[in-house]
C-alpha cells in the first residue's frame, strides 16, 4: 500500500502579524505529531514550559522556533527549517532524527540541536556563535550525501561529532564552505570543530610533530579549531581549494600543520589526493588537539604568500596600484605587468619584498599608451624563481564626462569642449611620457596654447565634479 502523509497547517490569526502572535503557540498542552504526519507552521513556533512535544512525523516551520520543553531522542522526528527571512532557534536543547535547512536568509542556533539521522543543506547558513550551542551529530548521524553543503548552505560556527569512524564537518564562515575531516579511533565525549578565516597564531616550525620533517610554510588565512570534549584519537583531513590556497606548486609538498605549545608541527601526509587547485591531505594519527591548517614542507609551495587585496585606480596622469599580502617566506619580489587587451602583458615595474604586508606602485607611463582601458596583474616571484600570478585588475582611462580636444592635429591652440564646463575644476596637459607640462588654476580656461610645444603627441586631463577624464591622443604639428 502506498504511504501517505496527513497534513496539518498552522497560520497566524487573520489580521494579526506573526511578529505579534506566533502561528503555533503551545502553552501547557500536549502536541503530538504522529508518524507519517506533516505539520506546517507558517510563522513562529513557541513551545512553552509545562507543555509536551512528541514529534514522530515531520514538523516544518518558516519562522522562529523557541522550545522551552526538555526533549529526548524518543520524541524526535524530522525538522524542516524553512522560510525566506532570518530566524532563530532557541530555548531548551532540541532533538531530531533528520534536519533540513531550507531558508536562504539563514538561521541562528541559540540552543544545542542534536540529530541521530541526516542533515540536509538545501539553502541557507546555520550560524552558531557559541560553543555551548553546538550542532551535534550523534554517532552514526551524517550529512545527506545527495545534497552537499556549499558556499550558500553550511554551518558557520560550532559543530560536534560523537562516535568513531570517518566524518566530514560541514563547516564554513557564512560566505564560503570550508570542510574539515576526521577519522577517529577514540572519541569519549565528542569532538567540536569550527572554521575560522584568519591566522591561528604565530610560532616557529619544529620537528616535534608526528612527522619529524619541519614545515617551511603554513596557511595564515584560515584554520580549523578541533577540540575534544574529553579525549579523542585519530587523523585529520585538511582540504584546500582556490579560495585561500593559491601558491601550491606541488601537492607532494603539502602536509597537515598543527599549532601546539606555541609551535607549528608537521602532522604528516598519510594520504594526499587532488590537484594544485583542489584536494586534501590526511595526517598521521594524533591524540592532541588544537588549531590545524594546511602546511608545506618545500619552498616550491610557499603557502604564506597570500594576496589579500589588489587594486588599481586612475590618478593624475598615472595609475596607482596597491596590494596587501598575508606573509611571505623564501619570497623575492613582485613584478608589475600591464596589457591593453588583458592578454599580451608586459613588465612595467618591479617591487622588492621587504618583509612588510602593504605595497604600492605608480605606473607613471600608463597614459602614454593612450588606451581607454588598461589591465594589470602581479607576478609573485619566490627566491627559487618559481612564481604565481594575481588576478587581473582593469582601469578605465575614460569616463562618461566626454571631454573633446580640437582641432586634431593642433597647430597653435588646443580647444577643449565638455558638457557642463562649470563642473570642471582643473586642466592638466601631459606629454607622451606622462610628464605634466601645464596645470591650470581653479578657474580653468577652455583653451591651451600649443605654440611652445614640440611636435609630438599629448593629452589633456580634466578634473570635475564627477571624477576625471583624459582626452584621446592629441597630435601637435608645427
Amino acid at each position: 500500500m502506498k504511504k501517505t502523509l496527513s497534513t496539518a497547517i498552522f497560520t497566524a490569526l487573520s489580521g494579526i502579524a506573526s511578529a505579534q502572535l506566533p502561528a503555533l503557540y503551545n502553552n501547557g498542552a500536549i502536541l503530538y505529531v504522529s508518524k507519517d504526519t506533516y505539520v506546517q507552521v507558517n510563522g513562529d513556533f513557541i513551545n512553552r514550559e509545562g507543555s509536551n512535544l512528541e514529534n514522530g512525523g515531520i514538523l516544518a516551520t518558516n519562522g522562529n522556533v523557541i522550545n522551552d520543553v526538555p526533549m529526548t531522542q524518543a520524541d524526535a522526528g524530522e525538522l524542516l527549517l524553512e522560510g525566506n527571512t532570518p530566524a532563530i532557534i532557541g530555548g531548551s536543547p532540541i532533538f531530531a532524527t533528520n534536519v533540513t535547512v531550507n531558508n536562504p536568509a539563514g538561521f541562528t542556533l541559540n540552543t544545542p540541536l542534536r540529530i541521530s539521522g541526516q542533515m540536509t543543506f538545501t539553502a541557507g547558513v546555520l550560524t552558531i556563535p557559541d560553543s555551548i550551542n553546538a550542532f551535534i551529530f550523534e554517532s552514526g548521524a551524517s550529512v545527506n550525501p545527495s545534497v552537499s553543503p556549499s558556499n550558500l548552505s553550511h554551518i558557520n560556527g560550532f559543530i560536534s561529532r560523537e562516535g568513531n569512524g570517518p566524518f566530514t564537518y560541514p563547516s564554513g564562515n557564512g560566505a564560503i564552505y570550508q570542510p574539515v575531516g576526521v577519522n577517529l579511533t577514540a572519541n569519549s565525549d565528542g569532538l567540536v570543530a569550527r572554521y575560522v578565516a584568519g591566522n591561528a597564531g604565530d610560532g616557529p616550525f619544529t620537528t616535534k610533530g608526528s612527522s619529524s620533517t619541519p614545515l617551511v610554510a603554513r596557511n595564515m588565512l584560515e584554520y580549523w579549531s578541533l577540540s575534544p570534549v574529553g579525549n579523542a584519537t585519530g587523523t585529520v583531513t585538511i582540504y584546500w581549494d582556490e579560495d585561500n590556497n593559491t601558491g601550491i606548486a606541488n601537492t607532494a609538498d603539502l602536509a597537515v600543520a598543527h599549532l601546539s605549545g606555541g609551535n607549528w608541527l608537521n602532522e604528516g601526509a598519510n594520504g594526499t589526493s587532488g590537484t594544485t587547485n583542489t584536494g586534501f591531505v590526511v595526517s598521521n594519527s594524533i591524540s592532541t588537539w588544537s588549531p590545524f591548517t594546511l602546511g608545506s614542507t618545500a619552498n616550491s609551495s610557499p603557502l604564506p604568500v597570500r594576496l589579500i587585496a589588489f587594486t588599481a585606480r586612475q590618478t593624475e596622469g598615472a595609475v596607482a596600484l596597491k596590494w596587501r599580502i598575508a606573509d611571505a617566506k623564501a619570497f623575492s619580489h613582485f613584478e608589475i605587468e600591464r596589457a591593453l587587451n588583458a592578454k599580451a602583458f608586459e613588465k612595467v615595474g618591479q617591487v622588492a619584498y621587504d618583509g612588510s604586508m602593504d605595497f604600492n606602485f605608480t605606473d607613471i607611463k600608463a597614459m602614454s599608451s593612450l588606451a581607454t582601458e588598461l589591465y594589470y596583474r602581479l607576478k609573485l616571484v619566490d627566491s627559487d624563481g618559481s612564481f604565481a600570478y594575481s588576478g587581473i585588475e582593469s582601469v578605465s582611462t575614460q569616463d562618461a564626462f566626454d571631454v573633446v580636444a580640437y582641432p586634431n592635429p593642433v597647430v597653435e591652440t588646443i580647444y577643449l569642449k565638455a558638457p557642463e564646463w562649470s563642473k570642471v575644476s582643473g586642466v592638466k596637459l601631459f606629454n607622451s611620457q606622462g610628464q605634466v607640462l601645464y596645470s591650470s588654476g581653479s578657474n580653468p580656461p577652455q583653451h591651451i596654447s600649443a605654440k611652445a610645444l614640440k611636435t609630438g603627441f599629448y593629452f589633456v586631463r580634466l578634473t570635475h565634479a564627477d571624477g576625471t577624464e583624459t582626452t584621446r591622443k592629441i597630435a601637435i604639428e608645427h
